[in-house]
C-alpha cells in the first residue's frame, strides 16, 4: 500500500515537466491524508469496532509518519527555500510609514495598558499585552544572529543585477 500511495502522491503533484513539483499541493495532500486517517478511525468507532479503529489509524499513521521525509521532504525544502528567497528582498519590506505607524500604535497601547492603575486585569488584557510585546519583538528585532550565514551567492548576484531593491523605491 505504501508504494501505491507514494506513486499516487508523486503523480498527482508532478508538474508539466518531471523536474517541477507542485509543492503547495503536495503539502496539502499530507494534511488531507492525515485527516482522512482520523475520519476512518471515526467510522470504525461509530460502528463500535474499537480494535479496528485503533489499529487502522495508528498503524497507518506510524508508517505515514516514518515516510514523511521520503514523501514530502522535497516539497518542504522547496517551499522554505522559495519563501526565504522572496521574503529577504528589501522590495518585499513594508513601506516605512506603515512600520512607523505600527510602532507608534504598539508602544502607545502598551503604555496605556501598563500605566492604567485602575485597570482590572483579566485574561483579555494579558493576552493583548502579550501579543503587543511579541509583535514588537518580532517586527522590530527580526534579524537573528545567523541571518548572514544563510545568504547565498545568488543573493549577491541578485543584488548586483538590481533584483533586490525596486527602482521606484530608490
Amino acid at each position: 500500500m505504501a508504494h501505491q500511495l507514494e506513486a499516487a502522491i508523486r503523480q498527482y503533484t508532478a508538474g508539466d515537466d518531471d523536474s517541477y513539483v507542485k509543492v503547495g499541493l503536495k503539502l496539502s495532500l499530507y494534511y488531507l491524508v492525515k485527516q482522512t486517517a482520523k475520519i476512518v478511525k471515526t467510522v470504525y468507532l461509530v460502528k463500535e469496532d474499537d480494535s479496528r479503529a485503533a489499529t487502522a489509524e495508528q498503524k497507518f499513521l506510524d508508517v505515514f509518519t516514518i515516510n514523511y521525509n521520503l514523501l514530502f521532504g522535497d516539497a518542504v525544502y522547496q517551499l522554505n527555500e522559495k519563501r526565504q528567497m522572496k521574503l529577504r528582498r528589501p522590495e518585499e519590506f513594508p513601506p516605512e510609514e506603515e512600520v512607523t505607524e505600527l510602532r507608534n500604535y504598539t508602544v502607545t497601547r502598551m503604555q496605556e495598558l501598563v500605566s492604567d492603575k485602575y485597570l482590572h486585569w483579566t485574561s483579555q488584557e494579558y493576552v493583548e499585552l502579550h501579543d503587543l510585546a511579541v509583535s514588537r519583538l518580532t517586527l522590530f528585532n527580526a534579524h537573528r544572529g545567523n541571518e548572514p550565514s544563510k545568504l547565498r551567492v545568488r543573493n549577491w548576484t541578485d543584488v548586483c543585477n538590481g533584483g533586490w531593491i525596486s527602482q521606484g523605491r530608490v
